[in-house]
């Protein structure tokens, strides 16, 4: 966890998880990104979880609100 931040390893296999994880984002107050390295997206828009999928061999959400119980399915 960073300062004020949750951080965790989430794992994303087909189009129907990601979907489903941009629709749970979506609900998620405050903003959620996904991260890897230096590298940011938007974690409610499709294309940027698109995109993470992707190019990203790791991919972790950071969240300004404890999203732990809403995004549990989905990590690593």
């Amino acid at each position: 966890m960073l300062a004020g931040k949750y951080l965790y390893k989430v794992e994303l296999n087909t189009t129907a998880d990601i979907t489903e994880f941009v629709k749970i984002a979506s609900r998620i107050p405050g903003k959620v990104t996904l991260i890897s390295g230096n590298v940011r997206v938007n974690a409610k828009s499709i294309l940027g979880v698109l995109y993470a999928k992707m190019k990203w061999d790791d991919i972790y959400v950071e969240s300004e609100s404890d999203c732990w119980y809403e995004i549990r399915k989905f990590m690593d």
